[in-house]
């Protein structure tokens, strides 16, 4: 090309398109995450659940150290659904902007 300005656009434009690969695969990347962190936490709260039903989470059953598990993963789940969250606006920013 022997207009410098149409190759500068050029190259801004191939750039412009390796970023939103980049995003693309980034967006799916995190996508995957948040249906795993759906699958696990699923999985946790059938546990627990069946636990509770089986008696082990009573007070009087239940030591110091479960006790403080349970407050640990409730934190932990709390996070959870805060990067859970964050994914889905993510998402629909991305939908909005592509359509």
């Amino acid at each position: 090309m022997d207009d410098p300005v149409a190759a500068t656009t050029l190259e801004k434009i191939v750039k412009t398109g390796l970023k939103i690969k980049d995003a693309v695969l980034t967006a799916r990347h995190n996508q995957e995450a948040c249906q795993e962190i759906g699958r696990r936490v699923l999985r946790c709260s059938s546990i627990l659940s069946q636990m509770q039903q089986a008696g082990m989470m009573d007070d009087a059953s239940s030591p110091a150290a479960t006790s403080g598990a349970v407050e640990g993963l409730q934190g932990t789940l709390e996070r959870a659904l805060q990067l859970v969250a964050s994914c889905q606006e993510r998402s629909i920013q991305h939908f909005f902007f592509i359509v």
